[in-house]
């Protein structure tokens, strides 16, 4: 149900320019759709006549295709945006005639939209608010449920809800946390549309953060491709995080030294570690520490090989193996995770991967090398 401060400060004209934005961009791709089978498609047809031809031409029907569906998508979009523009408008006006009407009346309305008088005349303005309100919450689940259609899989399965994430990196992953376990709860249209809007500020800050002397490259790169809503998971060099992040190669460091003294194979198990955590126990101070404390924070590490004594020297052949399943909050229970920088709630977060604007993916990498001592 919208409330009433709710529709009293909802800006209806910027669903209306939204809607205009998503039906400048379904445009754009019908034009492209277009412009590939004028000069891409007929180039292709007409003057190669071999197999490489046929599977580009192949290729370029099936992008023409794509185009095709998301142009037929982003039309649905700006339509449903505009209805719910054109509905919430309607909606204020009725609610501007009540209020308007109650104060030439000396009729009193509290923050809840309750006319707080009994007069004769207070069933009028009662009438108009809850007529308002009803046609807003109209309007608003008829818009959310018509997007929810529009990323909604054949099977009934709302787009980026899986339960439980697949392992689609290149080694063997920790068991799976109780805090990233999807979906999380689904937010109000509107809220949905404010808060992408916040994330792909925080996306501009990071990347621009480099202008004023504080780089957080690795933060960004995660940032955006969570936003590109593949899912598809994401390399790092365990490497790299050893030579900027003191408190990982003093871990790694200490597994490999444990291994050492058994002089045979070793194997660390699965580990969590929290770069926040280290930065506020002093052991991580490292300029590079924010970076990943914003790309990372809390991951896991294991650490495993084999230790032979050659000529009387341990040689050790390590392997080093880094996992982080990238998401945001814990909307499924636990601790309450800190807003990202201080302003944006992590469970807010979660609902951009529930409701598809977003994708949840995993971040692991690997590496091997020899150690002597």
């Amino acid at each position: 149900m919208v409330t009433f401060q709710e529709l009293k400060s909802a800006d209806a004209e910027s669903w209306l320019s939204a809607a205009d934005a998503w039906a400048q961009f379904a445009e754009s791709a019908n034009e492209m759709s277009t412009d590939l089978a004028v000069s891409v498609t007929t180039q292709l047809d007409g003057s190669w006549d071999s197999a490489t031809s046929l599977i580009a031409s192949a290729k370029v029907y099936e992008a023409r295709n794509d185009l095709k569906n998301l142009n037929e998508l982003l039309s649905q979009v700006s339509t449903i945006l505009k209805m719910l523009g054109a509905a919430i408008l309607g909606a204020q006006r009725l609610l501007n005639q009540a209020l308007q009407y109650a104060s030439l009346n000396n009729i009193v309305i509290d923050a809840d939209g309750r006319v707080g008088a009994s007069l004769s005349n207070v069933a009028l303005v009662q009438q108009l608010i809850q007529e308002a309100l009803t046609t807003a919450t109209t309007a608003d689940e008829a818009a959310t449920n018509a997007l929810t259609a529009l990323i909604t899989l054949p099977d009934g399965t709302p787009v980026g809800s899986g339960t439980y994430y697949t392992n689609d990196t290149g080694i063997p992953i920790p068991k799976e946390l109780k805090e990233d376990n999807r979906p999380s709860q689904q937010l109000p249209l509107w809220d949905i549309f404010t808060i992408s809007s916040q994330v792909h500020e925080l996306e501009l800050l990071l990347a621009g953060a480099e202008t004023v002397g504080v780089a957080y490259p690795h933060a960004a790169m995660l940032v955006k491709h969570w936003l590109a809503n593949t899912g598809t998971a994401v390399q790092i060099n365990p490497q790299e995080m050893m030579s900027e992040l003191d408190s990982f190669r003093t871990r790694v460091q200490d597994c490999i030294n444990d291994g050492l003294a058994k002089d045979g194979p070793f194997d660390s198990g699965w580990k969590p570690a929290r770069v926040e955590d280290d930065i506020k126990a002093g052991i991580e101070k490292s300029p590079n520490a924010q970076d990943w404390k914003n790309a990372l924070d809390g991951y896991q590490y294991r650490v495993f090989g084999t230790v032979q004594t050659v000529n009387g020297h341990q040689m050790a052949t390590v392997t080093v193996q880094v996992f982080k399943r990238y998401n945001f909050g814990n909307p499924n229970g636990g601790p309450p995770r800190g807003n990202i920088f201080g302003f944006m709630p992590q469970n807010e977060l979660a609902s951009l991967n529930a409701d598809a604007m977003a994708k949840d993916f995993n971040v692991w990498g690997t590496t091997t090398y020899q150690v002597t001592r």
